[in-house]
């Protein structure tokens, strides 16, 4: 009898997990970051099919930010950013500012990725923060608070003072 319940038991579970309409998880760092995780996709995105990939629709943000929000849109095959280590990227990307609404910033419109190094502490906090742990192939969105951004000063004309920033970056090489 205990058998035969425990498989009932198990049945019902699987089939429950089955029904779930979870689309993702948040994961909270616990250093003010939240991740989401899109684990519907059932198929990583290979750094080809990165590079082959569209400009992405991207809505600008409707308020202030206050924390780090890190969504991963798509799911990268490849190379993983380490954290604590300082590794060159080339990636595409786009983004718009709180302030304006705009599209301030795009390597889509020119045609061309670009390449930097994550971790040396060149870049955006929200950046150097939030590409850690990305796979090459993997789109991801970024929704900085103006603190990791730009700050007090902004980056005239098109950032603002304290402006929160969204990003949608296509991570093409790890190197």
């Amino acid at each position: 009898m205990n058998r035969r319940f425990a498989a009932v038991a198990l049945a019902a579970l699987m089939v429950l997990a089955g029904c779930s309409d979870d689309d993702g998880e948040t994961v909270n760092a616990g250093d003010g970051t939240e991740t989401t995780v899109d684990d519907s996709a059932e198929e990583c995105r290979t750094a080809d099919e990165a590079r082959a990939a569209e400009a992405p629709e991207l809505e600008a943000p409707t308020e202030a930010a206050t924390e780090l929000e890190i969504t991963d849109l798509e799911v990268g095959c490849g190379a993983e950013i380490p954290e604590g280590a300082v590794v060159r990227v080339e990636v595409n990307y786009m983004g718009k500012a709180l302030s304006t609404g705009e599209q301030f910033d795009s390597s889509y419109d020119r045609g061309a990725p670009i390449s930097f190094d994550v971790g040396a502490g060149g870049l955006i906090q929200g950046w150097d923060v939030g590409m850690v742990g990305m796979k090459e192939g993997g789109r991801r969105q970024l929704l900085i608070p103006g603190a990791l951004a730009y700050g007090p000063r902004g980056n005239p004309p098109d950032i603002g003072p304290d402006d929160t920033l969204v990003f949608v970056i296509d991570l093409l090489s790890v190197q």
